[in-house]
């Protein structure tokens, strides 16, 4: 949290032009000057808007831990379902086998 409010805070820059100089960046890359109510209202809302992450963290922690046990749950689901489905191949397998010798035995007993 402190970092956060570290890169938040204004880092005091020195000019490294005199004012003789001419600026001759287009007016696009020039920074705007803001009266310092504007400003401050800008800071404000940051703060509010972390204050409302603040918030939110927990209820996502929350979401996250659910969201993985539901994944732990999914994952055990596939291992079951793989299982049965190669024992239905495997009775598949034994079935048509069985069938073939059934059709074998009534031809050779007819």
């Amino acid at each position: 949290m402190e970092d956060l409010f570290q890169k938040l805070k204004r880092k005091s820059r020195k000019s490294s032009s005199t004012s003789s100089e001419v600026d001759n960046r287009p007016s696009e890359y020039k920074r705007s000057k803001l009266d310092l109510s504007e400003e401050d209202c800008g800071i404000d809302e940051v703060h509010s808007l972390l204050e409302m992450a603040e918030d939110v963290l927990p209820k996502l922690d929350i979401v996250l831990k659910k969201l993985e046990a539901m994944e732990t749950k999914l994952d055990n689901l596939g291992c079951h379902v793989k299982k049965v489905d190669a024992k239905v191949n495997a009775l598949t397998t034994k079935v048509e086998t069985l069938e073939a010798t059934t059709r074998n035995a009534m031809k050779s007993i007819e």
